[in-house]
């Protein structure tokens, strides 16, 4: 992901971590260190 970034293209982060989220919030769990990373990479593709 990190050289995705760098070379200004999408990541899986949603494929990855988005699915972690996903996954939490159908079961009720809290993971707020998934979601923050998450919601961090999509903020920065949204600016290339």
């Amino acid at each position: 992901m990190g050289q995705d970034v760098d070379h200004k293209r999408r990541t899986e982060i949603g494929a990855i971590n988005g699915y972690v989220v996903r996954e939490a919030e159908n079961l009720g769990l809290p993971v707020p260190v998934n979601r923050t990373l998450s919601g961090l990479v999509e903020t920065v593709q949204e600016h290339f």
